[in-house]
């Protein structure tokens, strides 16, 4: 079994976002308070999360800076609100702000590219903490841990990355 968790933000999609038909698709249109809404749920749910692995228990590293993060980047308030709220560095958020200083915020499916810049970035923590905002105003969260075997370049992710398993 793959352990993640799923927090939908109470009443928050029915004053946070907007979505208008625009020329070239929707443009989404969030309220100011959606940052301070995702980045108050994380750190609850990433101590939910990692108490329930007893892989992770069983070791002292289950404090947030002892992971890599693959953040949904829904904007800079976002990434450094979290990055606050978790007491991480810029370097566990890398490959988030990369994306978004790159690429923007493509929705729910930019934390694909964020895993994919993970990855291509070589050598980092044991396990990597996925979060990603979707529809709703829903946040989701999930424990990757880095595959350690050698890599020749060709392998799919799901070969490196793998999910944690739950009793």
């Amino acid at each position: 079994m793959t352990l993640t968790l799923s927090v939908m933000l109470a009443g928050a999609s029915e004053y946070c976002c907007d979505a208008n038909n625009v020329v070239l698709g929707w443009k989404v249109v969030l309220s100011p308070r959606v940052p301070k809404l995702s980045t108050a749920a994380i750190p609850a749910m990433f101590t939910d999360l990692v108490t329930s692995i007893p892989e992770l228990m069983n070791t002292d590293k289950v404090s947030a800076p002892h992971f890599d993060w693959a953040l949904h980047p829904g904007g800079l308030t976002v990434i450094s609100g979290v990055q606050q709220a978790m007491g991480l560095t810029e370097q566990h958020l890398r490959a988030s702000y990369e994306v978004y200083m790159n690429h923007g915020n493509s929705s729910s499916a930019t934390i694909f590219s964020v895993l994919s810049n993970l990855v291509k970035g070589g050598e980092g923590n044991d396990h990597v903490v996925g979060v990603a905002f979707g529809p709703g105003i829903a946040v989701e969260m999930v424990i990757f841990k880095r595959y350690q075997g050698s890599r020749s370049g060709t392998e799919s992710p799901d070969q490196y990355l793998e999910a944690e398993d739950v009793d």
